[in-house]
């Protein structure tokens, strides 16, 4: 849809800005996943996906802005963009570390149920 406006540049990042927000908006609303985990996961990714498409806004024509700015600020994308890379690496590093320094049973079932992301792991009583 956002190739609609392809002709006018600032309509194109409206568009897609508004499509961002719009689904930022819904996950902090409806919280679609049982993990509250998860969900905080998604809240932060999609407000990094709103910080860079917002700096997208320097690359306007129209607001001429100067070549040495419009490298900062795609530098800053790029930290942000390696900086989400680790983040989204890191996570599941942390879950394999969790299940393979070996959690016992009774510590599994000592708080009720196990973590979400375990729930394959349960053992029939």
């Amino acid at each position: 849809m956002a190739g609609w406006f392809s002709v006018s540049e600032v309509a194109q990042i409206v568009v897609l800005l508004l499509f961002e927000v719009g689904y930022f908006v819904l996950h902090i609303l409806r919280r679609p996943y049982a993990s509250t985990h998860v969900n905080y996961q998604h809240f932060v990714f999609g407000g990094f996906r709103v910080v860079i498409m917002i700096l997208n806004i320097a690359y306007v024509h129209d607001l001429e802005v100067l070549d040495r700015d419009k490298q900062a600020v795609a530098y800053t994308q790029i930290v942000l963009h390696c900086f989400v890379f680790l983040l989204m690496f890191a996570f599941p590093i942390r879950n394999l570390v969790v299940l393979l320094t070996g959690l016992a049973d009774d510590e599994l079932y000592e708080a009720g149920a196990p973590p979400a992301r375990m729930a394959i792991w349960r053992r029939r009583r």
